[in-house]
């Protein structure tokens, strides 16, 4: 079997090269973009955690005080009866 080689010209060889550099910075230019987008998506999911970590908190404590309100008022009532 005669196995057929194929050459390139230099022209040839620079359009390649060109092509793949062109390629290699469409890609890198898509992958950044993505990391940018992943990094915004990231923060903005953090911010809306820690938000509604903080508006939990604020009801806990406004159940603590609540409670402590309530049960002073049982423990006054407790000592009419």
């Amino acid at each position: 079997m005669i196995q057929e080689r194929t050459t390139q010209t230099s022209a040839e060889m620079t359009t390649t090269n060109t092509t793949d550099e062109w390629l290699m910075s469409t890609l890198n230019q898509i992958l950044n973009s993505k990391m940018i987008m992943l990094r915004d998506l990231e923060e903005s999911i953090r911010h809306q955690f820690e938000a509604q970590i903080r508006e939990k908190h604020a009801q806990l404590i406004e159940i603590m005080k609540l409670r402590e309100m309530v049960e002073t008022m049982m423990g006054i009532l407790a000592q009419r009866a």
